[in-house]
């Protein structure tokens, strides 16, 4: 981990802080995680043990970043419409258990009588509205993205070669002695060291390992240590499809990739953000 740009973003008052939280792991993991609980709401008895868990985790966030600006960013109910649009099993998976979906569907409710800023774009996964922001404000602001998903953590930027002051790092709530009660910063060098790659290569590192949970193809024979290998050497995946095809890179790994192009391709553009919606200003 960076400690000193760590301690730089900790001192640093000069700069707007901006935290942006994925709610959707955090939900998943309270509703598994917490007590159940019941209450009426509406006329109807309805589990809150997810929902206790969420906002418990903001106070927990609200106290340990006091001066960032804090925003939940929220999936929507009918899932990511581009994706789906052209891969109609993305992310196609067993129906979620009815307590938790109920959960899902108060949490608006619940952030707004918490006081709490969310943002929820329908069709559009959190990932993207993520992306999104921390494109928009990543240039001049700090940005934080609390997350478990690694998808998300492409968008960290800390290295700027283009002049700005913006920095995007990520963060995630992990396990101490005494349980989840730590929250652990995540700059490039954490991606480098647990991947092998550079944030904005994380895309292409999942396109040629593929997702079964996402139902992301992929490309056969291509694992972990491979894709770092390739990603390493040639940069990005149309230089591997290029070493492919004049022959530089050989045998059944080039066989693969030709065999798997197509596949590569489409996974790239499942991987890689959706940027192309509208979104309102923080303010």
């Amino acid at each position: 981990m960076n400690d000193t740009l760590e301690q730089d973003l900790i001192d640093d008052e000069s700069r707007r802080k901006i935290i942006l939280i994925d709610d959707s792991a955090y939900l998943h993991r309270y509703y598994f995680a917490y007590p159940k609980k019941q209450v009426k709401f509406d006329g109807e008895v309805v589990e809150i043990g997810a929902l206790h868990g969420i906002l418990e985790f903001t106070d927990k966030v609200k106290r340990t970043f006091t001066d960032a600006e804090i925003i939940h960013i929220l999936d929507p109910d009918n899932g990511s419409q581009y994706r789906k649009s052209f891969h109609p099993t993305y992310k196609d998976r067993k129906e979620k258990e009815a307590e938790l979906t109920k959960q899902i569907q108060l949490l608006p409710t619940v952030l707004a009588g918490y006081g709490q800023s969310f943002i929820k774009v329908d069709g559009i996964e959190s990932d993207d509205v993520i992306a999104k922001y921390s494109k928009i404000y990543g240039d001049d602001h700090l940005v934080m993205i609390i997350a478990e998903d690694k998808d998300v953590w492409q968008n960290i930027i800390d290295v700027r070669q283009d002049g700005k002051k913006g920095i995007v790092s990520a963060c995630r709530y992990s396990k101490g002695e005494s349980g989840f009660n730590q929250f652990d910063m995540i700059f490039s060098d954490f991606i480098l060291e647990k991947f092998g790659v550079q944030p904005y290569q994380m895309a292409d590192y999942l396109a040629l390992m593929g997702d079964v949970s996402d139902n992301i193809p992929g490309v056969a024979g291509v694992g972990k240590a491979a894709a770092k290998k390739l990603l390493t050497e040639y940069g990005n995946i149309s230089n591997i499809l290029i070493a492919a095809e004049e022959g530089e890179i050989k045998g059944k790994q080039r066989e693969n990739l030709l065999k798997g192009k197509e596949d590569l391709i489409f996974s790239k553009k499942l991987t890689l953000p959706f940027l192309d919606f509208e979104l309102p200003d923080i303010g």
